[in-house]
This record gives C-alpha cells, structure tokens and sequence, in this order.
C-alpha cells in the first residue's frame, strides 16, 4: 500500500493531488503519535500507583 502511495505521488501530473495524498499521510503519522502519546499518560498513573503498592507491600 505505502509503496502504491509513493509511486502515485511520483506519477502524479498534478500537484494538488500529490499535496493531497502527503497531508493525508502526514495526518495517518499524527494521529498515530497522539494515540501513542495519550495511552503514554494514561498508563504512567497506573504504572506509578502499582510501583507504589510493591513498595508498600
């Protein structure tokens, strides 16, 4: 698939299209770095309070 995106956007006569497809692209890799990121703060609590019950136990 990624490989048919970047030969398309090679082949791509207009410049709108290939804009298109790399906004596309680049929303994909943000979108995934935010999920990243708020399963990140959402476990470290978690993390932290089990850390936290070990020590007490």
């Amino acid at each position: 698939m990624s490989l048919f995106s970047v030969a398309f956007l090679g082949m791509a006569p207009l410049g709108q299209i290939s804009i298109g497809y790399m906004v596309e692209i680049l929303n994909y890799k943000v979108l995934m770095m935010v999920w990243i990121f708020l399963i990140f703060i959402v476990n470290m609590p978690i993390l932290f309070i089990l850390k936290n019950k070990e020590k007490n136990v």
